[in-house]
């Protein structure tokens, strides 16, 4: 447990501090501080190198992730005033500041004070005598580099109010189509903005703001994917290279035994998911999913779907038969004499093309195609991702598509 008002307010391991400017000298070679249009990386931080080889020297683009939800953690926002002697000295919200005070005479301590006490004071944001010759209103964005090593986070400090406001408002939107904010690819870059100072002529500054580059179809489908596979993909990294070949699936109490480990196809996990006993990989992609269409077992030991929906109708290749979905559980339906429609299109030759009508067919037809078309290929080409692809219109479109695509 930490203990109360010493160990209690934890900040986050920071690994560095990024800038918005640089150190200009004037004719009379006075150092002053310039504004730039892209991240200034610090020249004596040991990942200087590294941050140069990923993003260039002058970027103004970073990919980002946000380490935690707390907004005071990853976007802390104040009215800070600073001393070269004694640093931060006063804070404050608008409300109310805690300042350091001179117990002499009772006013903000100086290098000069010899005896001082920090205070909670009224605030008075803007209208405080000491707001822009000392007081700015400071914001302290955290955040993480996933592209970089080390295990920290990187800082800009920005007194840019329109910088605050739109990180504000990039944050609340991706928290309400994401429900969060932490561990999601998320672009920092800077942009132009046209401002109009007060008593001042409009000018055109550059500004931070947050985005993301996805869809809300893909972020909505990003919201649900693990968060090892969402990050990954800032890199690029392949469902080959996080998936070992063969799955374990562990085996829950009174289960009978099953199969420990499934075939290397790529699209399921495993994770989180009831299996039944006895369930092969040939029969995952018929088991989960919300299926809405008809359905075709291989024959009559393929378990049939649980969460299928009233309506839905099940063939079975071997026999025939023919169920349907009804208050919850399948029921046969009276045997008639096929037709077209029913009929499951089977290999006649070995030069008659079989339809897949799973996943794991879908990538045995994909494969048999040569190297180029892997899994990987697939899922870099095409907008299925995952579980999507468990779903059996969808595994015909694309095989529809990839047919055509390819003319195969």
């Amino acid at each position: 447990m930490p203990i109360k008002g010493l160990t209690d307010k934890r900040r986050l391991p920071r690994v560095g501090k990024i800038h918005l400017g640089i150190k200009a000298q004037n004719d009379k070679g006075i150092e002053y501080p310039k504004a730039t249009d892209y991240f200034v990386f610090p020249v004596d931080h040991s990942q200087y190198d590294a941050l140069v080889a990923k993003y260039g020297e002058k970027p103004r683009e970073l990919r980002i992730v946000f380490p935690v939800d707390e907004d005071e953690q990853v976007a802390s926002q104040y009215y800070r005033c600073y001393s070269k002697s004694r640093g931060l000295i006063c804070k404050g919200d608008g409300i109310t500041a805690t300042r350091m005070i001179d117990l002499a005479h009772g006013g903000m301590a100086d290098r000069d004070s010899k005896e001082v006490t920090n205070k909670e004071i009224p605030c008075e944001g803007r209208d405080c005598p000491d707001y822009e010759h000392k007081c700015k209103a400071v914001m302290n964005l955290q955040f993480m580099l996933p592209n970089i090593g080390g295990l920290g986070i990187w800082q800009i400090d920005t007194s840019s109010v329109s910088a605050m406001r739109n990180v504000n408002a990039s944050l609340d939107m991706i928290r309400a189509v994401y429900g969060r904010i932490s561990m999601i690819p998320l672009i920092l870059e800077l942009v132009q903005i046209e401002v109009t100072p007060p008593k001042a002529k409009k000018k055109n500054v550059w500004v931070m703001n947050v985005r993301s580059d996805a869809s809300v179809v893909e972020a909505l489908e990003q919201a649900k994917m693990e968060r090892l596979r969402l990050v990954a993909g800032i890199e690029g990294v392949s469902e080959d290279d996080l998936l070992e070949p063969g799955i374990v699936l562990e085996v829950e109490p009174g289960d009978k035994e099953r199969p420990d480990v499934v075939p290397d196809w790529e699209g399921f996990t495993g994770e989180e998911h009831n299996i039944p006993p006895e369930t092969t990989a040939a029969d995952i992609e018929h088991i989960y999913g919300d299926h809405t269409g008809d359905i075709v077992l291989a024959d009559e030991t393929q378990p049939f779907p649980r969460d299928a929906k009233d309506g839905v109708t099940a063939i079975v290749k071997t026999t025939g038969k023919r169920y349907k979905m009804i208050d919850g559980h399948w029921k046969e339906l009276p045997s008639t004499k096929p037709t077209e429609k029913d009929t499951v299109p089977v290999a006649k030759a070995e030069t008659t093309e079989v339809e897949p009508t799973n996943i794991k067919e879908f990538f045995d037809w994909l494969k048999g195609h040569g190297n180029k078309f892997t899994p990987t290929w697939f899922y870099k080409s095409f907008t299925y991702k995952g579980d999507d692809m468990k779903i059996p219109e969808q595994i015909k479109q694309a095989y529809t598509e990839i047919k055509e695509l390819q003319g195969w």
